[in-house]
């Protein structure tokens, strides 16, 4: 048996209040693209077509994305796929770096802790294909440009001194530091509370 009434057809809401505002600039966040796939993602759950997610994406700007959303051409901005390929093209397009150009241009993340950012740094240097373990031609470089883009002069200055060869020793030697920074820290909260 079939209905043959009308139906009433309920708009989903979009869950603008699940996505976080974007705001990055151009070539300074890795996040812009987990951003873009996050905010997909949400639209998917919201059910509507992709070419209707075009105003809920410019709500979700703020700052320079704003400006640079309002520059595009209309249908850029009223069609999903070119509107999220321009995104992309702009705001991701250290994705499209060679893996050695994006090692090179790698720098520490403001709120990244030291041992992250040798990591991550470690997985492009692996990308590109550097010979950076012990003994390999590129390790003094690898250890040279993490001591250059690890954004903390002292500790870049404290460890230069030790001409270490080679990111195994980088990292004990940090692995060491932080052990050391721990017990002061320890000892100058045992001492406060006496």
């Amino acid at each position: 048996m079939s209905d043959s009434g009308p139906r009433l057809e309920l708009a989903s809401h979009i869950p603008l209040n699940r996505i976080k505002l974007f705001s990055k600039r151009r070539n300074k966040s890795d996040n812009s693209i987990q951003w873009l796939k996050t905010f997909e993602f949400e639209m998917k759950g919201t059910r509507t077509r992709p070419d209707e997610w075009c105003a809920a994406f410019e709500r979700s700007l703020r700052d320079d994305a704003i400006h640079w959303f309002r520059q595009l051409p209309k249908k850029n901005r009223r069609k999903w796929k070119p509107l999220s390929q321009a995104f992309i093209d702009y705001y991701c397009t250290q994705y499209k770096q060679s893996p050695a150009a994006r090692y090179y241009a790698e720098t520490r993340q403001r709120k990244e802790h030291i041992c992250d950012y040798l990591n991550r740094l470690k997985g492009y240097a692996r990308n590109a294909r550097l010979q950076v373990e012990k003994g390999q031609r590129d390790a003094k470089d690898h250890v040279e440009q993490f001591l250059l883009t690890c954004g903390d002069d002292r500790l870049m200055q404290d460890l230069s001194r030790l001409r270490l060869n080679d990111i195994r020793e980088l990292e004990e030697v940090l692995t060491t530091l932080l052990k050391w920074e721990e017990r002061l820290v320890a000892r100058g909260a045992t001492q406060q509370s006496r």
